[in-house]
């Protein structure tokens, strides 16, 4: 187990990292303002100012600033850059809303698998409409055959920005991510859509909703569409995708999976938000994968003991279901997880560090049946008696004790005179 503020994610060798998804990392500012990728923080009044990404002088960054887009969008500076492609804040000519265009890189342009993959990102999150899903607007082709996306532009903060940045998640704050996080993957399974790499990169934290706190889950870059042809071809037998820290067992295996590989990825989530720790961590990305196969679930009791954090006894055996290797064993959707989420309920009188300790809580557990089970035996020995005396007593009527009188005494007879 390791703080994930300082570790990075492990990624599947050969596949998209977290920059190859879109997740740029950027020393700009901590705040960006893109589909869930990270960037700079731009400034929604004016294109022409504030920070941009340090990219390098490559066609893909600087041939397309000041460019009207397929005579539909313009494009006015970078916010993000990865692998497959760079992030341009950009400007629908007609009516003015401001967009992110994920474009992909010229490099891939004769790379008809990747070509496809990307267009099928944009598919998959177009599919599902659903207010915590971040919205695709459009998709086409740059006159250069270059594929492209336009989606909506977010302002906030990733989750793993905000663990780096403020550290362990207070638990009902949490808990309200989360079951939006459910939400948004519910929706999604119900479209036919796994989305396979789920981690705190891809949930975003929008600042300027109207809901506080409202969570936009992003890059489908490589969802698996259920039953599909085209992705049995986009993706070989034996090719791990996704990210090890947060990749189900089954996942890890390369085994055909469903919407519950999603539910486990989120349980590594909530776990991680509440204790800013990982459940595994293993060298390297074939050893994280292991430990997710074979090692126990870390008790999330004990790590927050050991971390001074103060959460509620209940979210034990949440945890250990959302996690469990056997997806027959877990949270069979993603809308039972939140449904157990929800019986938490948001004041829990029984918290880890404020009323018992976890000795204590232990001790109580073990004491309590044997206590329990003394006090039943000795109340049926009580009544046990007490029918035995009440079955054996005799009722009939005793004799009453005779009565005994003293026998008169004679009177006294005068002597006679002499």
């Amino acid at each position: 187990m390791s703080d994930l503020t300082s570790t990075p994610e492990a990624e599947a060798p050969g596949t998209n990292s977290s920059r190859a998804t879109g997740e740029a990392d950027s020393t700009q500012a901590e705040r960006v303002s893109l589909p869930g990728l990270q960037g700079a923080e731009l400034n929604p009044t004016r294109a022409d100012t504030g920070p941009t990404i340090d990219v390098p002088d490559e066609p893909d960054y600087v041939t397309f600033v000041g460019v009207d887009l397929n005579e539909k969008y313009r494009i006015i500076r970078p916010i993000g850059k990865g692998g497959m492609g760079t992030i341009f804040l950009a400007e629908h000519i007609g009516i003015g809303k401001r967009v992110a265009i994920k474009l992909l890189g010229s490099k891939f342009s004769g790379n008809d698998a990747i070509i496809r993959r990307f267009e099928k990102e944009a598919r998959a999150a177009a599919r599902v409409r659903h207010k915590n899903i971040v919205e695709i607007y459009d998709c086409d082709r740059t006159p250069e055959g270059l594929p492209f996306f336009a989606m909506e532009l977010l302002n906030g903060i990733d989750i793993r920005r905000m663990l780096k940045k403020d550290g362990p998640i207070a638990w009902p704050r949490a808990l309200h991510l989360m079951k939006q996080i459910c939400a948004a993957l519910e929706a999604a399974h119900k479209s036919g859509i796994v989305h396979r790499d789920m981690k705190p990169g891809n949930v975003f934290v929008v600042e300027d909703a109207e809901e506080p706190d409202f969570v936009k889950v992003v890059d489908f870059g490589i969802a698996k569409v259920l039953d599909n042809d085209e992705d049995q071809e986009l993706t070989h037998t034996g090719m791990v995708m996704g990210t090890a820290h947060y990749m189900s067992p089954e996942q890890a295996r390369s085994e055909p999976l469903d919407h519950r590989a999603d539910v486990y990825s989120a349980g590594v989530i909530l776990f991680q938000m509440l204790t800013g720790k990982l459940p595994y961590e293993g060298k390297g990305f074939m050893g994280t994968l292991s430990l997710h196969l074979t090692e126990s679930i870390p008790s999330i009791r004990s790590v927050a003991v050991s971390e001074g954090i103060d959460l509620p006894l209940v979210l034990e055996p949440v945890i250990q279901k959302v996690l469990a290797k056997d997806p027959d064993a877990r949270y069979q959707s993603a809308a039972e997880f939140a449904e157990a989420l929800d019986e938490l309920g948001v004041n829990p009188k029984v918290s880890l560090t404020q009323t018992m300790t976890l000795h204590a809580a232990e001790i109580r557990k073990n004491i309590r049946p044997t206590w329990i089970a003394a006090a039943v035996a000795g109340i049926a020995v009580l009544l046990t008696v007490g029918l035995y005396m009440a079955l054996t007593r005799d009722d009939k009527p005793q004799p009453a004790p005779p009565v005994v009188v003293a026998a008169p005494q004679p009177e006294p007879q005068p002597e006679p005179e002499p």
